[in-house]
């Protein structure tokens, strides 16, 4: 029986072999098929013929008819194209879609039907330029927060001031408003970012120091991008009220934004029909006592926990959700505007400026008896081997740096920056190119709190009181009216205490 159950189950495999041999023996149609003249018997050509189906099989390249052997016939590749932009190729002859969407490809920057700048794509897909508010309220997202135009023919001039940190109304106009009023007509910028610390909130309790700030900035009638610094949201009214004092005054471009921290936007430089550069204002957070009081040496704080509609990140640095917003920002720009240039401004410098100094020879050494101060401060004006471009004055160490492990700046370098520009460090104003990027802490604008001051023998001292001549004013930089890249930057110092100040043509 044993014997039996084997021959038969033998018997079966091969009657199985023959039956596939029978199915392959003929070929696909229209592929030179042939019959063997010696071998072929009536009762093998008789036993199977290629059954294909009628539907259409296919993967994600071709399509074919399959018979249930295995066998494929009309095998070929997917041909069509697709009915617009954003949809997949459809195969005109089996149907499925295949391949990827080709995007949209955006034209040159242009005025568009409805009036706003903007691109266009040959589908009829529209990009506007700058986030536009209908008369009814809602708005029209663009690629950029804001847009200051540029007439042609001359290379547009940027501002940076940094850390007024005004704490009082009744010594303003003495320690800082007589000192920004003389740098913005000597260096006549078409744009002035203000790096943090516009004031001390902790002074400010009734927001009175801040409305005046924002109103004396009104006066200069030149668009003034700012963001917070580690000092600003003290103020007891809370950065919901400050958000909305800068986003209601006419010049001043800011937007909340709608991650952690607050002033989280995008400002764009345009020429004609060319988007030059564009700034990411990013709050740096790191305000670790948000709406309190200060008294004499003593802190009040306000007993409501909510800072504002955003979180106050307390912890220096950006937040996952801030690097999400610029990183899809920037990656949308470049769709339409693939060459535009990348700056970021913000209060709080990164780990990796300290890298950017050590080129010259930085290594954080203090002198003896600081905390603070360089054993070796660096003078890039007064170096011989300083690299053309490379600027300003490196005299104390730096407080907080974060990103430490480098991977925000790698991103960042990644999209395109090739500038950064901070505050934070009233007696550093050094400006250097490293690994292509600018490093740039802005010249200090107010006298409040501490500043660089020279002394009797000539030295350049960092301290809260005046040891000679004060050195307040700003740093202003071109952009190329070709491509814009930034050339020519230079530190303007109120009086001209060094002697240094460019001569106006």
């Amino acid at each position: 029986m044993k014997k039996q159950r084997i021959l038969a189950l033998l018997m079966a495999l091969s009657l199985g072999v023959s039956a596939l041999s029978a199915c392959g023996g003929k070929k696909n149609a229209g592929e030179g098929a042939s019959e063997s003249s010696s071998e072929s018997s009536s009762s093998t050509s008789a036993a199977h013929e290629h059954a294909f189906s009628e539907k259409w099989k296919s993967n994600s390249t071709s399509h074919w008819h399959l018979c249930e052997c295995g066998e494929k016939a009309d095998l070929a590749k997917h041909t069509g194209e697709a009915a617009n932009c954003t949809d997949k190729p459809v195969c005109t002859v089996c149907g499925k879609e295949f391949g990827k969407a080709t995007g949209h490809t955006f034209g040159e920057l242009k005025e568009l039907d409805s009036g706003v700048m903007g691109y266009k794509c040959a589908c009829g897909e529209e990009k506007h330029l700058v986030t536009v508010e209908n008369e009814d309220g809602s708005t029209v997202e663009g690629l950029l927060d804001f847009v200051v135009e540029v007439e042609a023919g001359r290379d547009p001039v940027i501002l940076q001031l940094s850390d007024p940190q005004l704490t009082d109304r009744a010594g303003a106009e003495n320690r800082c408003y007589k000192y920004i009023r003389e740098t913005v007509a000597a260096t006549n910028p078409d744009l002035i970012l203000v790096t943090g610390d516009l004031v001390y909130g902790c002074f400010d309790k009734d927001g009175a120091i801040f409305l005046d700030l924002i109103a004396f900035m009104e006066t200069l009638e030149t668009p003034w991008a700012p963001v917070f610094g580690n000092h600003d949201n003290e103020c007891w009214l809370g950065v919901d009220w400050q958000c909305e004092q800068l986003e209601a005054a006419e010049n001043c471009l800011f937007k909340q934004g709608e991650v952690v921290g607050n002033g989280n936007y995008s400002v764009g430089v345009l020429q004609g029909n060319k988007l030059l550069r564009t700034f990411y204002m990013m709050d740096s957070n790191g305000c670790s006592r948000p709406r309190c009081e200060r008294i004499g040496e003593e802190f009040i704080d306000n007993p409501e926990v909510t800072p504002g509609a955003n979180k106050v990140k307390t912890s220096p640095g950006f937040d996952d959700s801030q690097i999400a917003w610029y990183s899809s920002s920037i990656e949308e720009l470049k769709k339409a505007e693939p060459d535009v240039k990348i700056s970021f401004a913000y209060h709080i410098q990164q780990a990796y400026f300290l890298k950017a100094y050590e080129q010259y020879g930085f290594n954080g050494q203090l002198k003896e008896g600081s905390s603070s101060e360089l054993k070796y401060p660096l003078n890039f004006d007064a170096m011989e081997d300083a690299k053309e471009g490379d600027i300003g004055y490196l005299g104390r160490t730096m407080k907080g740096p974060w990103d430490t492990s480098y991977g925000v700046f790698a991103q960042m370098k990644k999209l395109g920056a090739d500038s950064l520009f901070v505050g934070h460090e009233h007696c550093n104003s050094a400006s250097v190119v490293f690994n292509g990027v600018r490093f740039q802490y802005g010249q200090k604008s107010s006298t409040y709190d501490r500043y660089n001051s020279i002394d009797a023998q000539g030295n350049i001292v960092g301290s809260y009181s005046n040891a000679g001549k004060e050195l307040i004013g700003g740093t202003a930089f071109y952009l190329s009216q070709e491509d814009g890249s930034i050339f020519n930057p230079y530190i303007y110092l109120c009086g001209d205490p060094l002697g240094m100040n460019p001569k106006k043509a």
